[in-house]
């Protein structure tokens, strides 16, 4: 019963002992990736921000209040900080493994029957929960940065009061039409000003002036020099009323311009998805795919001749498989179409007919194409060329009724759409990706730890990077689902990853 007893205590001792050696050493590894880790966000974050102090130092120059600045550095800070959290995870793996393989210490833990994978597990912990961080600030924060920061870079043009004045042409401003002959800084020559109200009409010309802006007031002075004043009165006579002085200085309040420019501006800017957090965009790719969905149903007996809010009505009451029958119907017209205009393309009579409308280009004919206008003017000469029963003129007819342009707009606009959100995620979970990867490259760099760790690392951002961003040149593409493609980066590290931790395992 005491051997039974002993030997259950001993188990337990084992057990326990084995737990508490595992904390230890998770606890130690941890430590180091997390203390490596916040050091490289600080390196990374200061090297990132340094790219945008020409525009700090822009709004300086330009006189932006300290509060204005101190946004803009902010908003800079909180783009960087998104960006550079999977990047700092790299260099904290790759420097952290290098070091404890130079050091000794990964064949100490090793030869104590510690595999590598449990020598990772902290650190693809600590990076799964860098990587939610990341998710949610690419979804929430830095959309909303992004946007804020563009608007104030946008509204340069509009807090500099030398871009409201153009050269050779009339600027309106307040109640003023404004043109000036050469502007040099502040100093302006060859100045024409025209007042024209109901009351009176006024032209003010003058040989040179000078702007001053004063920001406090929102308030933009012109100062005139050798001015003649032509005015008459519209109520009473036809009669001028010429007058000359030496100096005239003219104020122009300009709050409700500058509102006007900066809404038009704001809306500009976030028609852009890169500026919309993610649920804004899911709800703009469900508008889209219910224009696909509109625009697939255009076959369908009487859908034509529905109104908007008949047609809504109709595509909602449809069953989910003939939605998709319809959706699946329109992609296989679309390629349809793009053979059928590849085999026009190479046709004798249609390059005749696009010199005798005047298309040069083969881009210009397919924009002019799918406009109905344009087709029908196509057609005709087409038939006159080819005859009308001729081939090239029924393959066009056969595109024509094939095509579905507004289906295709729709479906680039939703690949685009479908592609940020997709890049949002691919950059929030590279982190894990960049762990797999710098766990066992930093083993194998152990030798010139510093040197080559850095520079493995810089060698991940920049392939990460780069691939993201060429992937983001064909977003609109649907056809090479450039949604899908966007995570190839982060495949690649972890495939690759798994791959080296696998051999370092098996082999050590």
């Amino acid at each position: 019963m005491a051997d039974k007893k002993q030997q259950k205590w001993s188990f337990l001792g084992l057990v326990f002992g084995k737990t508490l050696s595992m904390r230890v050493l998770n606890f130690y590894i941890l430590n180091s990736v997390l203390m490596t880790f916040i050091m490289a966000l600080v390196v990374l974050t200061f090297m990132m921000v340094m790219g945008s102090l020409l525009q700090v130092f822009e709004l300086v120059l330009k006189k932006f209040d300290v509060l204005t600045i101190l946004e803009f550095i902010g908003i800079v800070m909180a783009q960087v900080l998104c960006y550079a959290l999977p990047f700092s995870v790299a260099g904290a793996s790759l420097l952290v493994y290098s070091r404890f393989s130079a050091d000794g210490e990964i064949t100490a833990m090793k030869a104590t029957g510690v595999s590598i994978f449990r020598i990772a597990f902290p650190t693809i912990a600590l990076a799964t929960v860098i990587a939610i961080l990341s998710f949610y600030a690419h979804n929430n924060v830095l959309p909303l940065a992004q946007q804020k920061q563009r608007e104030l870079v946008a509204n340069y043009d509009v807090e500099d009061p030398m871009a409201l004045i153009e050269t050779g042409t009339f600027k309106a401003i307040g109640p003023y039409r404004i043109k000036i002959g050469e502007k040099h800084d502040e100093e302006l020559k060859d100045i024409e000003l025209i007042e024209d109200l109901s009351t009176h009409y006024r032209n003010i010309k003058a040989k040179e002036g000078r702007l001053h802006y004063q920001r406090a007031q929102a308030k933009l002075q012109l100062e005139l020099n050798q001015v003649t004043t032509e005015e008459r009165d519209t109520r009473r006579t036809n009669a001028f009323l010429i007058s000359q002085a030496g100096r005239v200085i003219i104020h122009f309040y300009l709050d409700p311009k500058k509102k006007q420019i900066k809404e038009e501006t704001a809306q500009q800017i976030r028609k852009d998805p890169k500026g919309l957090v993610t649920e804004d965009i899911q709800e703009m790719i469900a508008d889209r795919e219910n224009l696909m969905l509109r625009n697939a149903c255009r076959r369908e007996p009487g859908f034509k001749q529905l109104s908007d809010e008949e047609k809504d009505k109709y595509v909602k009451a449809l069953p989910k498989e003939k939605k998709e029958a319809l959706i699946a119907q329109a992609k296989k017209d679309i390629r349809r179409g793009n053979v059928l205009w590849g085999k026009l393309k190479g046709r004798k009579p249609f390059k005749q007919m696009l010199s005798k409308v005047g298309i040069k280009k083969m881009n210009d004919a397919w924009v002019a194409a799918v406009n109905e206008k344009s087709y029908e003017e196509m057609i005709a000469a087409l038939k006159e060329i080819d005859g009308k029963e001729g081939e090239t003129a029924k393959l066009f007819e056969e595109w024509h009724d094939t095509w579905l342009q507004s289906f295709h707009n729709n479906m680039d606009y939703r690949s685009r759409y479908l592609t940020e959100i997709n890049k949002r995620a691919a950059y929030a979970f590279a982190s894990i990706a960049f762990a797999l990867l710098g766990i066992p490259l930093g083993i194998r760099a152990h030798r010139s730890e510093k040197t080559i760790g850095f520079l493995i690392c810089l060698g991940l951002i920049a392939l990460h990077y780069s691939l993201i961003i060429l992937v983001e040149t064909f977003k609109e593409n649907y056809g090479l689902y450039p949604y899908l493609c966007i995570w190839f980066p982060d495949i690649l590290f972890v495939i690759a990853g798994l791959f080296f931790m696998w051999r370092n395992h098996k082999y050590s």
